[in-house]
């Protein structure tokens, strides 16, 4: 499943790249996670929209979540792809410091 992201300042909005990897490949994930980040600086040198921000491994679930920020799902999709990272979904997110509510959605047209 592929979300429409949430707005939020200048465009562009957060996703979560969703990766299976196995226990037998977690040592890959430095390894997987530079992918995503190089990749991501290479297109925004191009001058596209994105960030690489953060991974985030659940082992007991075996899953890899890497967050981007982005214009569009679409560019998150070609990162990934051009990055060579396999992956379930993506889906936007809304994140929020501790202790202050996320701000609502406000879409552009």
């Amino acid at each position: 499943m592929r979300g429409a992201g949430c707005a939020t300042v200048l465009g562009v909005s957060g996703y979560l790249v969703e990766s299976y990897l196995p226990g037998s490949r977690a040592s890959q994930l430095d390894e997987l996670a530079g992918r995503a980040r190089l990749t991501a600086e290479a297109m925004a040198l191009g001058g596209t929209p994105i960030r690489f921000v953060r991974y985030t491994y659940v082992p007991e679930d075996e899953v890899c979540l890497l967050l981007f920020e982005a214009a569009s799902v679409e560019i998150v999709d070609a990162v990934a792809k051009q990055a060579g990272i396999s992956f379930e979904r993506i889906v936007s997110v809304v994140e929020a410091a501790a202790g202050r509510q996320a701000e609502p959605t406000k879409r552009s047209s």
